[in-house]
């Protein structure tokens, strides 16, 4: 087995000295006049799995003991306060979080749950799901041509559009719905069953998936039963027409809305009225779904250019003008090439260390029968950059052209790192140990410090 060296930093603003090998525990102690600092690490020797049964990385547990000792004469000695505390590995220190207060004579422990050092190399080589397809599905679509782009204006008046696109096939995964920027929007939404005791609650105000709009000041109305709560234009939620019974705090950047009213005794709704600026956009999700501001209901026809949407939020302001802009595929150059351009890889909304990754995979098909592949060529050849695909026949072809094309969803937790280039191994290993420190700083109420450091061994293991 490999021993990863990595080293041990020493810290000494007071007089240091560490202690303790691999095994059940560590420990490490620090000195300064009268005040002794011991710190010990249980395990010092941590059995640590780079991944768990699935594509999520588990945490190492430990538990951090700390004890500061007086020697003097005085009756009231210093308490010292946990200013810093950290696992270092090589160059890397990771916070651990403690805090506390220690009072000489006293003993201090607390449990440490860590996995952020194992976002790295070798935990990050040794993770089996690392950079590994986790699941694959086929993408069809139909190909006419090369890649050409349109942008179409349209008007809406908060009201279903059904329209159709003047140019397609739509190629999936590059439809666009936008407003005009600088344009504002309503919108009103219930909190259920509201009462006073359930005190300060907090709501955050939906205001579209572009990060920069903001909501409207003096938009915020709140109606509880008859108490009706608004913003004051400076963030503060106050009673309208006076009064204290409103109570609370917006934050316009954010939409995070926290509000309490008094003299409501029973469950009522709250029904939250508000304004924000800025800019709507959908996008369609290559599965003839129009998401993003859209409602659910938005629709898309990649074969026949049928656009059928609806915002989620109303325009203060109608008609509105919208940009709508798309992909198609127009004819060929000289008969025999073809163009496609495959989505662009892009992570999960939900799960950023999902990715998902497009032709790996790609096959053509005349009709019904392939003509070729990545990997066979037979009536044509396929050339693939990036995302830009390319179509040779051998002779123009005499049928529908047909693309199909891989969409994997890959784990990648370190962008940074391919553990597919290791082949999962670590010096040729499919383990590692690996040597680090946990390093405790503690401030006396003097602003003396004593810094005390225990060594620490990691055995890193696939799962």
């Amino acid at each position: 087995m490999k021993r990863l060296a990595l080293g041990i930093s020493v810290l000494a603003m007071a007089i240091y000295s560490c202690g303790g090998s691999a095994g059940d525990s560590g420990t490490g102690s620090a000195s300064v006049g009268f005040y002794d600092l011991s710190l010990s690490v249980i395990p010092s020797y941590i059995l640590s799995p780079a991944s768990a049964d699935g594509p999520t990385i588990p945490p190492d547990e430990f538990t951090v003991s700390l004890q500061l000792a007086y020697t003097g004469t005085n009756e009231r000695p210093l308490r010292g306060f946990i200013k810093k505390s950290e696992l270092c590995i090589g160059s890397k220190c990771y916070n651990l979080g403690l805090s506390g207060v220690l009072q000489a004579g006293s003993n201090l422990e607390r449990n440490v749950t860590l996995n952020a050092h194992k976002y790295n190399p070798p935990w990050i080589v040794l993770n089996p799901y690392e950079d590994e397809v986790y699941d694959t599905i086929y993408v069809t679509d139909t190909i006419s041509g090369g890649v050409k782009q349109d942008t179409y204006q349209d008007r809406y008046q908060n009201s279903k559009r059904s329209l159709v696109l003047p140019y397609r096939p739509i190629l999936a995964g590059w439809l666009t719905i936008e407003s005009q920027a600088g344009e504002t929007f309503s919108y009103s939404l219930t909190y259920p069953g509201y009462e006073t005791t359930d005190g300060t609650v907090t709501v955050n105000l939906p205001k579209g998936t572009v990060n920069t709009n903001t909501i409207v000041a003096s938009s915020v109305k709140i109606t509880v039963g008859s108490t009706v709560c608004v913003d004051d234009g400076s963030g503060n939620i106050v009673q309208q027409g006076g009064g204290g019974d409103c109570s609370g705090t917006i934050d316009y950047n954010t939409g995070k809305l926290q509000f309490s009213v008094l003299n409501i005794n029973s469950p009522t709704d709250a029904v939250i009225e508000y304004r924000f600026s800025g800019q709507l956009k959908c996008w369609d999700d290559a599965k003839g779904n129009v998401v993003g501001d859209c409602k659910d209901t938005s629709k898309v026809n990649y074969e026949t250019g049928e656009l059928t949407y609806e915002f989620r939020y109303a325009f203060v302001n109608v008609p509105a003008d919208i940009t709508i802009t798309y992909k198609y595929a127009s004819g060929s150059p000289d008969g025999v090439t073809y163009f496609y351009e495959l989505p662009p890889d892009r992570a999960d909304e939900t799960q950023p260390f999902l990715k998902y990754k497009f032709g790996r995979e790609i096959e053509v098909y005349l009709g019904t029968d392939l003509a070729c592949s990545l990997n066979v060529q037979t009536l044509c050849t396929i050339e693939k950059q990036g995302t830009k695909v390319k179509i040779v026949f051998n002779a123009p072809p005499q049928q529908d052209i047909t693309i199909k094309y891989s969409q994997d969803k890959v784990y990648d937790f370190n962008p940074n790192v391919n553990a597919k280039e290791y082949n999962h191994l670590w010096n040729g290993q499919s383990s590692a140990v690996v040597d680090g420190s946990v390093n405790v700083e503690v401030k006396l109420e003097d602003g003396t410090s004593l810094k005390a450091s225990v060594p620490v061994t990691f055995e890193v293991v696939p799962r």
